[in-house]
Parts: structure tokens; sequence; C-alpha cells
């Protein structure tokens, strides 16, 4: 009975929230957008490895382009070869000219193999990859 009455519980709770569940994602106009920008940025420079790491994947997903030097520098000298994968995924979602380019070059002069087949799918899922529309007009191109 007891195991029942929790089952009930937290299927309630769930329900429960989801029905009050507002949208929190961030955008570029929200005036909170900056100060998380720059927290996300200080945990990239900090010395807590899980902060780091998390804080370049959050920087990627924002798509920071103030966290393009900072991922750069990571990419190309970081010791740990997980971290400078994660840096090379942030780098391609941010899309900048430069943040390819970096991606594209460490995956083709890197003597790491894993770090190397990485950063080419990085390069080539963000390059080949094209918005809605451009697809609708390049397949009408080969009708």
């Amino acid at each position: 009975m007891k195991r029942l009455t929790t089952t009930f519980v937290l299927i309630f709770a769930v329900l429960f929230s989801s029905l009050f569940a507002t949208n929190t994602k961030l955008n570029k106009e929200d005036p909170r957008y900056a100060q998380y920008e720059n927290n996300l940025i200080t945990g990239l420079k900090s010395d807590n490895e899980g902060l780091r790491f998390s804080s370049a994947y959050l920087l990627g997903e924002i798509k920071s382009e103030l966290a393009v030097d900072l991922l750069t520098r990571m990419l190309r000298s970081h010791e740990n070869e997980n971290f400078r994968i994660m840096a090379a995924l942030s780098l391609s979602k941010i899309g900048t000219d430069q943040a390819l380019y970096m991606v594209k070059r460490v995956g083709k002069f890197t003597d790491h193999t894993k770090l190397a087949t990485f950063c080419d799918k990085f390069y080539k899922a963000r390059t080949y990859s094209l918005p809605a529309d451009d697809k609708v007009l390049v397949s009408s191109l080969f009708e």
C-alpha cells in the first residue's frame, strides 16, 4: 500500500509540474543573456574540471561568439583529449568562420586520431547542413 501511494504521489508531482512548466530558453535579446554568458565564460576559466567541461558545452549551445578564443585555446592545447573534443563540438555549434576554420585545421593536423575523427565529423556536419529554405532551393535545382 505504501508503494502504491508513493507511486501515485510521484506521478501526480510529474503531471502537476508539467502543467506549470515554462519556456526557460534564453535568447540573445533577453537581458539575462549577457550575465549567463559571462558566468559560463568565468566557468570556462575555472580550475574545476567539471565546471570547465560543462561551461564549454553550454557556451556552444548558446552559440557564444565571445567564447571562441577561449574554446580555440582549449581545442589547441588542453592536455585532456575529451576537453579538446568538447571544444571542437562547441566551436562547430557556434559556427563562426573563425570557429569552423579552427575545427577544420585541428582535425587535419592533429596527431590524435580520435580528435581528428571528431573534428572532421563536426566540421562536415556543420558545413554540409543547409537551412530548410536552402534545402528546398537545392532540391528544386535538380528537378
